[in-house]
């Protein structure tokens, strides 16, 4: 029998088809769910009318979007930066050349901007509803002005499946995507009644703010620590394990 990885991206992210691993059994059990707030019309509506001269996406949901929803020029010409190589893809896919930071979260993220920017320049944040405000306030401290353009809206959605896999005497992993899913998985494994103990489970963050709210609610995270690549971090993990 194969070990089980559970990671608990959204769906939307997780219909990709899947991720491959030679000897772990990698199951998506997803614990939010996204509905947009907008369409294209108001997304080139709010940019326009702020004229940022920066652009910054925090999520691959908030990149497609764009680029699906947005004419050319409304990208054109403007600074592109993304939290991750997974939100970066698609613009290096469509001919873009985005900026990323070695440090994949908003504090990384906000130091990547700073060092490229000028003092008053206008910065746009295409993210969800939910969420740090670390970047903002980083970059409000020094000057800058930053709109958020909070595109969609997350919310708790448990996948059923989940029960039954975290009980399950092959399971090996989980692999958390967030810090919201961070919180809704603690609430489960509270509730869970198969004699699961959480000791014998390996927990595993994309990355430090997930990390910290795992371990928040009182969840010991396990290496290695993502850096907001789920395909890297499942190849990692599978090193480990097999």
């Amino acid at each position: 029998m194969q070990k089980i990885l559970i990671t608990t991206r959204p769906a939307v992210k997780a219909a990709d088809g899947g991720i491959f691993s030679s000897c772990l059994r990698v199951v998506n059990c997803h614990l939010t769910r996204f509905r947009y707030r907008m369409n294209g019309d108001d997304l080139l509506e709010s940019l326009d009318s702020f004229m940022p001269s920066t652009i910054v996406f925090t999520s691959s949901i908030a990149s497609v979007f764009a680029l699906k929803k947005l004419p050319p020029r409304a990208l054109s010409g403007r600074g592109i930066y993304c939290i991750g190589d997974s939100s970066a893809a698609p613009f290096i896919a469509a001919g873009y050349s985005p900026l990323v930071p070695d440090h994949k979260d908003s504090a990384g993220l906000a130091a990547l901007v700073l060092s490229h920017s000028v003092l008053g320049q206008k910065i746009a944040v295409i993210r969800s509803t939910l969420g740090s405000d670390v970047f903002r306030k980083r970059l409000e401290a020094v000057g800058m002005e930053v709109k958020e353009i909070k595109l969609y809206s997350l919310s708790k959605s448990i996948d059923p499946a989940i029960y039954e896999y975290l009980c399950s005497r092959e399971l090996a992993g989980v692999l958390v995507t967030s810090s919201l899913e961070a919180r809704i998985l603690s609430g489960i494994l509270d509730e869970i009644e198969c004699g699961l103990n959480r000791d014998n489970i390996r927990f595993f963050a994309i990355g430090r703010p997930t990390r910290d709210e795992l371990e928040g609610c009182g969840i010991k995270v396990s290496p290695p620590l993502g850096n907001s690549d789920v395909r890297r971090l499942v190849s990692e993990i599978e090193k480990m394990l097999c």
